[in-house]
């Protein structure tokens, strides 16, 4: 299930982003809202899949006798949860996950998502977390992806813009966070900057919010700031 495409570009550092910030919206997932989420997935799955409330948490569900290969390889769908914020469409702006993670996961923000035809999402970026369960070195760390669908899905495909390779601990809360502004985009763990990257054909507005998939997450917060 890896996304195993092209690397186009990586810089260790960007301009600062600035801009007037908007009100913070904060999703507290230990009291978790479904109707506060558009479903989305992409066309290759069959559904959205669902979060399972937990204490102070939401997890990613899936069968309790799926096994790690199919949960790892997402076959048919299973353990796959997106959810975007309902009402929320930015093309500027910041964001924050706290997550705990588990082997083989992946969880991510997603933002300047597009949908297309009911549940089905259009173009994304997705700004993904792995742990230290690969032995692949450019998926150990924070990857960041973009999805680029075509008019014949067979040519659809993930694009891997970026990525930073960094030990990333397993059942430990993290703080996922990224920010973009037009062509720039930075990301940070914990409050700490680890790089940032220019992508020149940038997506417009969409809309933001998360995923899991290819292991067991959780999802302990997430806030979004616009910027004008």
């Amino acid at each position: 299930m890896r996304r195993r495409y092209a690397l186009l570009a990586a810089v260790s550092s960007v301009a600062l982003l600035v801009g007037a910030a908007g009100p913070t919206q904060t999703i507290d997932f230990g009291k978790y809202d479904e109707s506060q989420w558009t479903l989305a997935h992409e066309d290759r799955f069959p559904s959205a899949g669902t979060f399972v409330q937990k204490e102070g948490c939401v997890l990613n569900g899936f069968p309790e006798s799926v096994s790690k290969e199919d949960l790892f390889n997402c076959k048919g769908g299973v353990g796959l949860t997106m959810r975007l914020l309902k009402g929320v469409e930015i093309k500027d702006g910041r964001a924050e996950l706290e997550l705990e993670l588990f082997d083989g996961a992946a969880p991510s923000i997603v933002f300047r998502a597009q949908m297309g035809e009911g549940e089905v999402h259009g173009p994304l970026y997705n700004l993904v977390i792995f742990n230290q369960s690969t032995p692949e070195r450019e998926y150990q760390g924070v990857n960041l992806w973009k999805w680029v669908p075509q008019a014949d899905p067979k040519a659809s495909k993930w694009q891997k813009l970026a990525y930073w390779y960094m030990p990333m601990p397993r059942e430990k809360r993290i703080k996922l966070g990224v920010e973009f502004k037009g062509e720039l985009i930075r990301v940070f763990v914990d409050g700490r900057e680890i790089g940032g990257m220019r992508d020149t054909a940038a997506l417009g507005a969409g809309k933001i919010g998360v995923e899991a998939i290819e292991g067991p997450s959780k999802f302990y917060s997430f806030s979004v700031t616009p910027q004008e």
